[in-house]
């Protein structure tokens, strides 16, 4: 009787310690996938970042050196007419400047704040936004430089 009762403890013993281990591994494997989700979150926001960065550095080089020196030539002329379409692209280009550095600017702002929110959809949203302002900065850009080297 007493050898049956030592038996059944050891059976229960050995069902505590597969019940133990199915546990641990559960735990594990939750914080492994903690883990993962936490690393891709990491490298994605990584790579937003550098997005935001690109988007300064495209805004800077919109209004660079090649339009203002090609302006800078046309300022030498002394025709009335040129005198004329001189003031109204250093006007183009003096709002073109300002837009950039506020509403650009702002953009910018706006979508880094909804990274560190991690508010991934709202963020695609402005980067789209910002994209367009972009690329009709850009092309305005073109075209005043195109009409000035004319």
């Amino acid at each position: 009787m007493y050898d049956k009762i030592v038996l059944c403890k050891v059976g229960d013993k050995m069902d505590n310690d597969i019940l133990l281990f199915v546990i641990t591994c559960y735990v594990l494997g939750v914080i492994a996938i903690i883990f993962v989700l936490n690393l891709m979150q990491f490298y994605s926001k990584r790579k937003y970042k550098s997005e935001i960065e690109n988007f300064d550095i495209e805004k800077n080089e919109i209004i660079d050196a090649p339009i203002m020196s090609e302006l800078s030539k046309v300022e030498n002329y002394k025709t009335k007419n040129i005198k004329e379409r001189y003031e109204v692209w250093k006007k183009e280009i003096d709002d073109m400047k300002k837009n950039l550095d506020t509403n650009i600017n702002d953009m910018i702002l706006d979508a880094d704040f909804s990274l560190d929110r991690k508010d991934f959809n709202d963020y695609l949203k402005k980067k789209i936004n910002i994209e367009i302002k972009l690329y009709e900065a850009r092309e305005q850009k073109q075209r005043l430089l195109d009409e000035i080297q004319e």
